[in-house]
């Protein structure tokens, strides 16, 4: 996900997360590769989402409950904290039917 946040270019690897809302639930948008660097692919459940962003970069969104804070404790709560705290992590307000287009996530998805 090409991001032209001046921070993105920082080692953080949430500095290109966003958190996506809607109003009964929350996903937390990361690109798929955090998900191989931190060997976490078999860990995401049915409940989360994945899609390839318009520039051609995999995204998955976490379901808040459970998935996005298994993401979070296993990369780094602490660095989760600093991205957050930097501003680095936007929110982005959807409608209930933004997942409509989207697919189930799925370990074995082909990007």
């Amino acid at each position: 996900m090409k991001n032209t946040n001046p921070n993105a270019k920082h080692r953080n690897p949430f500095a290109q997360a966003a958190w996506v809302e809607s109003p009964s639930h929350a996903w937390l948008a990361i690109p798929r590769e955090l998900l191989k660097r931190f060997d976490l692919e078999q860990s995401i459940s049915e409940y989360s989402y994945q899609q390839n962003h318009k520039d051609g970069t995999p995204l998955v969104f976490l379901e808040e409950d459970s998935d996005a804070h298994k993401v979070i404790k296993k990369i780094g709560g602490r660095l989760y904290a600093i991205a957050d705290g930097n501003g680095w992590i936007k929110t982005i307000h959807v409608n209930d039917k933004f997942f409509n287009w989207a697919e189930k996530y799925e370990a074995t998805w082909n990007i």
